[in-house]
């Protein structure tokens, strides 16, 4: 029978704190998952499923007999509530009878789909010296994407901060991308390169890059993933009232900057219109779900950690993962801005094949001179 490709250390920490509804509800009796991949294969009259639900960081794979005459309920992408208990699992089918399967070694195994391997940020977020202009209409936005649910304040800075780039100025920054293949597993990385380039924020919302260097990989074919839309496009389709991002509070956590408000969020690839990914020319927009760390005092962004979600058949990925950090950062002539300041992606292709970049982001200065600028969603995100 196939398996997953790859399993990584576990995020347990993380996918297992206390759920705690959106509307103060107390924790439910049941998580909530997605079904991600469906594994099956014939045993005499019945049918060995293994099915891999995602909940935030986590994958959890459950094998399943079915006799052949009772299908599996679930398909690809579809919600499932699942309790795992000291010595069984119950799942909850879509007509909401139950499936209680006997807990042993085969039975599940849990690990994280793609890990990351990212260090959060040592220093405090203060407020920056040159705050955007939050308008009544960003500030309306954001009430309507946290239904005014007082627990949720401490992402109203993050949410002005996302919805506000069209107050941010024409700003430029030099990205440096170091890019790496795994082979495994266990996932052993071995470099392909390290690009720098220049990435240009403009003031619509978009990010435009440039002046690669040492060769544009984009026009030699050199293996790869490029990572060409986690400056401001990622945190910002989160807040998209389209979006209908789902927020839960999960609490304080301890981080090397401080203590920080833990949030996980999630929203449908049908509502997704700003997050693209693309893989050989095939544009898809992918469910996202993850965690968004805001510093406790400051209420500013510290860090937002993305899995993709729906993943479109037609593009050759079997998982996206990034998480991004955020810091305070000089803009020659303009002041402190709030900006991505660290990045990490990681792919894993259809085949098994994973590739990860390590991003960094410095040299930041208002835009002002003509360029000759690429477009950044040509070849991949």
């Amino acid at each position: 029978m196939p398996r997953m490709a790859r399993w990584l250390p576990v995020l347990a920490a993380l996918a297992l704190l206390p759920l705690t509804g959106a509307y103060g509800k107390t924790k439910p009796q049941y998580e909530v998952g997605r079904i991600v991949r469906i594994e099956s294969a014939p045993q005499g009259d019945a049918t060995l499923y293994e099915i891999y639900i995602q909940q935030n960081s986590q994958t959890y794979a459950i094998r399943l007999n079915r006799p052949a005459s009772r299908p599996l309920s679930w398909k690809l992408n579809d919600p499932v509530k699942f309790r795992i208990r000291k010595r069984d699992i119950d799942l909850l089918q879509p007509d909401g009878k139950r499936i209680t399967i006997a807990l042993d070694t085969t039975a599940l195994r849990t690990g994280a789909l793609l890990g990351l391997d990212l260090p959060f940020p040592v220093a405090r977020p203060t407020a920056p010296a040159a705050i955007p202009t939050w308008t009544d209409t960003t500030t309306a936005r954001c009430r309507q994407v946290l239904s005014g649910n007082s627990q949720y304040s401490g992402l109203m800075n993050a949410c002005r901060f996302a919805l506000s780039p069209r107050n941010l100025p024409d700003f430029l920054c030099k990205e440096t991308m170091q890019r790496s293949i795994g082979a495994g597993p266990p996932p052993f990385w071995q470099p392909i390169d390290t690009l720098s380039m220049d990435v240009t924020f403009l003031a619509r919302g978009t990010d435009r890059y440039s002046d690669f260097w040492p060769y544009d990989p984009r026009l030699r074919g050199v293996p790869g993933w490029l990572s060409l839309a986690q400056f401001g496009r990622e945190v910002e389709s989160i807040f998209d009232p389209a979006a209908h991002t789902h927020f839960v509070y999960r609490g304080v956590q301890k981080l090397p900057s401080g203590s920080a408000s833990l949030f996980a969020f999630e929203f449908d690839a049908a509502n997704n219109l700003r997050f693209p990914l693309i893989v050989n020319g095939i544009k898809s927009y992918p469910g996202l779900t993850g965690l968004l760390w805001t510093d406790e005092v400051t209420g500013q962004l510290v860090r937002v950690q993305a899995y993709a979600t729906e993943l479109n058949s037609r593009i050759d990925l079997q998982g996206w993962a990034g998480a991004v950090n955020y810091a305070e950062a000089p803009i020659a002539g303009l002041g402190s801005f709030l900006l991505p300041a660290a990045d990490e992606v990681e792919v894993c292709l259809q085949n098994g094949t994973c590739y990860k970049n390590l991003i960094s982001f410095a040299g930041c200065k208002k835009f002002v001179a003509t360029v000759r600028i690429l477009p950044g969603a040509t070849l991949q995100h």
